[in-house]
């Protein structure tokens, strides 16, 4: 295992001359990128602790990622704060982490000055000296902030060996090659995004950030335009790409690797895949942000796929050196994760930490160990996706899987499909080009689910809503239906 800075260094050292990133026609290169980070790395220690803490409140953008590598020379960690969350959210984040260094875009200074607290607001043009020799590290390289159930941003504490282990796994498994031409969709402030810089810029890859709204739009059409050769994203924008016509053979002749984590991946996301290209191969992985991204891997090629896809796809094997296991041995029950990838507990919160992190034996080993929160039925030796725990909901007495609902509806009529409880009842979403009608969703579920399980209304929309991580944002799918059942009340 190489330490993720070490790897960039040498990666930096060794192909300098090769684009870093590519930004709409702008090329940074590795030295240029090593430069940058140097550069912020001296800017950083001015005036800070041993160890700064640095907020990162920058678009996907040669400086973001400078920016981390930055903060790993001047011996510190960082925080990626996503610019499109609301203020309140940035300011809630930026409150627990209490930076000593807030990097931020030109035109944002002022709005970051407001809410910095302590923090001296910098952007990337600055004129410190660069860094020359790294500085001793922190055992932290990065706390990276989700939604917690209360509703208040909960950071994940992740280690520096963590990343350089998930990352030296990611170069061999992925058989990364310098030059290559890889996608970078998610925002910095979802962890998938790790995969993409860290992975890229540790093996020498070029990264091609999505930054406008038609690239986003259109994925695809970003894909074939750069001639892209690896793709990393959730598997609901394959939903999208589907809609937009652009998942298609001239867009993805040059990707040979398509890979997906953060939502369950389904057969019809693999029908239109290899449908377009053959020729690729795709990745299936899981795991939750305590795991340090992902720790599963599934290798699927066109001849493969079908046998390993039942309600959603087979999550896979776990990686080198770490372990996941259901409940207490069981076939069906919570996924723990155990291993280097696991995090250090939360941010300033012992009690979430003390419930959700364990000491697992492994081996004869005790590891650190996670409780996901996940539910999945071991099959065999493949473990498959359920349910969120917090998912499993009570009709009438009787336990339902929101997600086997789901699975069972998209199956029959290859759509998306979601279900929510408002009022107790169950209430399905589909996209409008999905045609469907209750009398007809309600007629051919009863043939596979017991009563109890068919939704009392069907409810076609404009599009599901999604959060800012490109995953299905249930809360607000539950108000929307909700809102549209009190205005059907109203005109009865």
């Amino acid at each position: 295992m190489l330490d993720p800075l070490h790897a960039f260094l040498e990666v930096a050292s060794r192909h300098g001359e090769i684009p870093a990133i590519v930004e709409q026609g702008l090329v940074t290169t590795y030295a240029d990128l090593e430069f940058l980070a140097r550069r912020f790395a001296g800017e950083f220690i001015r005036e800070a602790s041993a160890h700064p803490k640095v907020a990162i409140c920058l678009p996907q953008t040669a400086a973001a990622y400078a920016s981390m590598f930055g903060a790993m020379l001047a011996g510190g960690f960082y925080a990626p704060v996503n610019i499109g969350a609301p203020l309140d959210r940035q300011r809630q984040i930026l409150s627990q982490f209490d930076p000593e260094v807030i990097v931020a875009e030109e035109g944002s200074v002022g709005a970051y000055s407001s809410i910095a607290g302590r923090a001296r607001v910098v952007t990337s043009d600055i004129s410190a000296e660069p860094l020359c020799d790294p500085r001793p590290g922190h055992d932290l390289v990065y706390v990276i902030f989700t939604s917690g159930t209360t509703g208040k941003p909960k950071g994940v504490r992740i280690r520096r060996a963590s990343l350089g282990h998930y990352a030296s796994w990611a170069r061999r498994a992925m058989r990364v090659q310098p030059g290559e031409r890889w996608s970078q969709h998610p925002n910095i402030g979802f962890d998938l995004s790790v995969l993409d810089i860290f992975g890229a810029l540790t093996a020498g890859a070029s990264l091609y950030p999505l930054q406008t709204k038609m690239d986003r739009l259109l994925p695809g059409a970003f894909a074939g335009k750069n001639r892209l050769e690896i793709w990393n994203s959730v598997p609901s924008l394959i939903d999208l790409m589907i809609r937009g016509r652009c998942l298609t053979t001239a867009n993805f002749k040059s990707v040979r690797l398509m890979t997906f984590c953060g939502e369950p991946l389904l057969k019809r996301h693999l029908d239109a895949i290899f449908e377009a290209a053959p020729h690729v191969v795709v990745h299936n992985t899981y795991g939750p942000t305590e795991a340090t991204v992902s720790c599963t891997l599934e290798v699927l090629d066109r001849e493969s796929y079908r046998g390993k896809s039942k309600s959603s796809v087979v999550l896979g094997q776990p990686i080198d050196g770490m372990h996941l296991r259901i409940g207490e041995e069981e076939s069906v029950g919570e996924i723990l994760i155990a291993g280097p990838q696991v995090a250090d507990g939360y941010w300033d919160n012992p009690e979430e930490t003390s419930a959700r992190f364990f000491e697992m034996e492994c081996g004869g080993e005790m590891l650190p160990a996670y409780r996901s929160g996940d539910w999945a039925e071991l099959i065999g030796e493949d473990m498959y996706f359920s349910n969120r725990i917090d998912d499993q909901v009570k009709i009438r007495g009787n336990r339902v899987e929101l997600g086997e609902i789901e699975a069972t509806i998209s199956h029959l009529f290859m759509c998306e499909a979601y279900v929510v409880v408002v009022d107790e009842e169950l209430h399905c979403a589909v996209t409008q080009d999905s045609k469907l009608d209750l009398i007809e969703l309600r007629a051919r579920l009863s043939d596979v689910l017991p009563e109890y399980e068919l939704p009392s209304s069907l409810k076609s929309l404009d599009r599901i809503p999604v959060n800012v991580n490109g995953k299905v944002d249930r809360r607000q799918l539950r108000e929307t239906i909700s809102a549209k059942l009190k205005e059907d009340a109203r005109d009865e």
